[in-house]
């Protein structure tokens, strides 16, 4: 049995991919009928007018999406019209004088204008060197070289944690279905699927675990009150060239060098700012006696940053 407390990440495209600020380079992306039209009226709310701009703007947003995930023109403007009329209720209501409303709006709006300095300050030029993807493609064989796709057997249980016979009981199950029988001798409820995963679909402290433990062998991560077991059904080999990777490649080591540029920038404003902590939160996770430096408090600064790299890769 391989325990591991961190739950795996999971990947939220949705439609958050550029600011709202970016609206005017967004809106480049719209075919030349709607650039033409400009403003014209597309539909109304008891006379709120809800226009082409409106429209174009979620239709950059899709951008790169795959086209299963995309949206037609007809559902975003259904989707705008919706909105207006929870928008209208919403005044109707007077709730943008409710206290918890008017936080909410103001830190949004304190978000956005975060992100759209990493927008302006945080840019790269050209494309990554070869020698760049060469050394990032080298320093992932898992991924590249040594690629492999994994067959799994996941079963998720509504429960804090697997009991001490339970678990010693699973240790030594060497497939999916005498994994399914001792839950059920244990008296677990569980929901169960199997599945094949690409090494670069799986994050890093899940697939670390993978390519180390035998067929049959479980990985079990907690997730708040529930508990994920995977089991390792089938490893294949499916390495990609470096030619093969390089789309691929690009992005990644753009990706990588926006937010080393992201940190180094929040290092700078940090270091200029006047910051005086009124009080001081211990972190948990660390010792109460570790000092916490000026890289280790502008890192957590660079969330904003990062968001705001979404509309540059």
């Amino acid at each position: 049995m391989h325990d591991d407390t961190r739950t795996p990440m999971t990947k939220n495209n949705g439609l958050l991919l550029g600011s709202g600020l970016l609206l005017v380079a967004l809106l480049t992306g719209c075919g030349d009928k709607d650039k033409q039209v400009g403003s014209q009226v597309l539909a109304s709310v008891n006379g709120k007018e809800i226009t082409v701009l409106q429209l174009n703007y979620l239709l950059a947003q899709q951008n790169g999406l795959p086209a299963a995930q995309q949206k037609s023109k007809q559902q975003l403007l259904d989707q705008l019209i919706d909105q207006e009329v929870l928008v209208q209720k919403a005044d109707e209501l007077k709730l943008d004088r409710n206290p918890n409303v008017l936080q909410a709006l103001e830190f949004s709006r304190r978000q956005v204008l975060a992100q759209a300095v990493a927008a302006q300050e945080l840019n790269l030029t050209g494309e990554p060197a070869d020698a760049a993807l060469k050394a990032f493609y080298d320093a992932h064989p898992q991924r590249f070289a040594q690629r492999q796709i994994f067959t799994l057997a996941n079963f998720l249980i509504p429960a804090e944690d697997i009991s001490t016979s339970a678990q010693s009981a699973l240790d030594k199950a060497t497939d999916a279905e005498q994994l399914r029988d001792i839950l059920k001798q244990q008296g677990y409820s569980f929901s169960e699927n199997h599945s094949e995963v690409p090494a670069e679909k799986l994050p890093d402290v899940l697939l670390d675990k993978l390519v180390t433990i035998a067929p049959g062998d479980i990985v079990k991560l907690k997730q708040g009150q529930q508990v994920l077991l995977i089991q390792l059904e089938q490893r294949t080999p499916s390495p990609i060239s470096l030619e093969k990777a390089k789309p691929q490649l690009v992005s990644l080591v753009k990706q990588s060098e926006l937010r080393e540029q992201a940190e180094q920038k929040m290092v700078q404003l940090r270091q200029a700012a006047k910051v005086e902590y009124r009080h001081r939160f211990a972190d948990e996770a660390e010792s109460e006696s570790k000092p916490v430096t000026t890289d280790t408090a502008a890192q957590a600064g660079t969330e904003h940053l990062e968001q705001g790299l979404k509309g540059l890769q």
